[in-house]
């Protein structure tokens, strides 16, 4: 239902002005646009309102965004619809949004006319011994929402630093607190290791004095191997070990990472079996569960204490993928670059304070303005950039006040940096921007101790009503933003700019096409 008495009040409605309206449900339905059913709704301000309804199919017109006044008045102008279905020719450079460097991050505007400067002091990394970002605590089990199954890198201390395997010389990660193991790394250093790609057995730490390779004593089931035991979904039993049998699913989540040297020691030791442990580097090959252990007297004639692992993930194997699997670093370094910056995503100290405003040249919001007039067109669009399918396309053409970033998320250099290269790089890609997501709603997140929200499992999207700046092009929650406008400070908690928010329902429309809810 249209509230038509808040569309005159609210947005400063005239006599003869005319907008299109979108049923909120059919913004947020999760299908694409054209399959939609229900009627868009013509609006006629006049003194007598009345409806009509018209194609239901959304077609998208040419915004030129006007600002909100101290008033707190949003004032949408509308121009008929452009060209059919007309894609784009603007040139932009591609940037990121954002910069890092040890001491601070800045915010780049797409236009490259606005940068805003957060210092901030990185938290160490006390296991890999430098300064580094936790992206996961420490106890995190399972799964990380950053690492596909497959992602390779040549260095183990890299697994550390993003928080797949923490410790950087141990082969096993977790401890007593815990109660649980978290990680380990199959590098087959015992001769009693067997590997056989979805289970493998595992041989445990100790028997090993200093530097020596070589077996000298019996291992315990202590420390580490304590631990492996207590992953299992069985009864601990530190004589005989025990075994899960069919509950075995139940057991720990572990990450498993195989190294390079997996095949090498398996030859050393006289294992003849085929290695699935990478050509070079290390690999995160997935979560395994641990379904018995057990002791034996090993090689060397001491005992040592065995696991069975079996592999419970459900993305493919990376030796089962042809033409072998990519390392894709581009993609993770993405997302490990925007998950960085999130939780320093909120709105500039001098929000809150009333008083603190900045200026908003003129002619620069003339320049900004003119950015976002015109439609993004396809004619000149480099060969071999990637075009969404038609749904997304015709909803972002709509999106006319958020041009600026979807010119950086086509543009080719950009797709080749970031690796975009189908449907979903390119919709993690535009729901990793972050000119789209509400730094209010991130503050207030922030602040919750849901650690589902600080493991990066959750990111603030703006809602279906939002407005967006014309300067620094950050998008808010209209919710959000209210209580200040109620106050009459209508100005952008980012960049502080007066006279620059702009009401906007186009990017939830972009959302609705990929089929996200919000």
């Amino acid at each position: 239902m249209v509230n038509h008495g808040r569309l005159i009040e609210d947005y400063n409605l005239k006599t003869g002005d005319t907008i299109r309206v979108i049923p909120l449900k059919q913004q947020l339905a999760p299908t694409n646009i054209e399959q939609t059913s229900s009627p868009v709704v013509q609006i006629n301000i006049s003194n007598d309102i009345k409806t009509e309804p018209i194609d239901s199919t959304p077609e998208f017109p040419t915004v030129v965004p006007r600002p909100l006044s101290q008033k707190a008045t949003l004032s949408p102008r509308i121009k008929q619809p452009a060209a059919d279905f007309p894609f784009g020719p603007t040139k932009m450079k591609a940037t990121s949004g954002f910069s890092r460097s040890v001491e601070r991050i800045d915010l780049i505007s797409p236009s490259g006319r606005y940068k805003r400067r957060i210092p901030v002091q990185w938290s160490t990394n006390p296991i890999a011994g430098k300064t580094g970002l936790n992206i996961v605590p420490a106890e995190h089990q399972g799964p990380l929402p950053h690492v596909p199954v497959g992602y390779c890198v040549d260095m183990r201390m890299t697994m550390s630093s993003i928080g797949v395997h923490r410790p950087p010389i141990a082969g096993i990660s977790g401890s007593q607190s815990m109660g649980y193991v978290v990680s380990i790394v199959m590098s087959g250093e015992y001769p009693e290791d067997e590997d056989q790609g979805d289970e493998f057995v595992y041989t445990g730490s100790g028997g090993r004095s200093g530097s020596d390779l070589i077996q000298t004593f019996d291992q315990d089931l202590t420390r580490s191997n304590l631990l492996l035991a207590k992953s299992c979904n069985v009864r601990l039993n530190t004589i005989t070990g025990g075994d899960s049998g069919d509950a075995w699913k139940d057991s720990a989540p572990i990450r498993v990472v195989r190294g390079y040297n997996l095949s090498k020691n398996a030859q050393k030791s006289g294992r003849l079996e085929r290695s699935y442990g990478p050509s070079q580097g290390y690999r995160y090959d997935g979560i395994y569960k641990i379904t018995r252990y057990w002791s034996e007297i090993g090689y060397t004639g001491h005992k040592v204490w065995r696991f069975h692992l079996k592999r419970d993930d459900p993305s493919p194997a990376p030796w089962t993928v042809e033409d072998k699997q990519e390392p894709n670093e581009e993609r993770i370094q993405q997302l490990l670059g925007f998950r960085s910056i999130l939780k320093f995503l909120v709105p500039d100290p001098g929000y809150k304070k009333l008083h603190l405003t900045n200026s908003y040249r003129p002619s620069m919001r003339k320049m900004d303005q003119e950015d976002a007039s015109e439609p993004i067109r396809r004619t000149n669009i480099s060969s071999g950039t990637y075009i969404p399918t038609h749904a997304i396309w015709k909803a972002v053409i709509g999106d006319q006040m958020n041009k600026r970033i979807w010119m950086r998320l086509i543009d080719l250099n950009y797709q080749k940096e970031y690796n975009i290269k189908d449907h979903l790089t390119f919709i993690e890609n535009a729901l990793t921007q972050p000119e789209f997501q509400c730094m209010i709603c991130n503050e207030q997140k922030c602040r919750q101790a849901d650690p589902v929200y600080r493991d990066g499992l959750n990111i603030p999207l703006v809602k279906a009503e939002s407005l967006h700046c014309t300067r620094c092009d950050y998008n808010f929650c209209e919710k959000c933003l209210k209580p200040m406008i109620e106050r009459k400070h209508v100005v952008c908690p980012n960049c502080l700019s007066q006279k620059s928010l702009c009401f906007n329902r186009r990017l939830s429309a972009v959302f609705a096409a990929m089929n996200i809810p919000l």
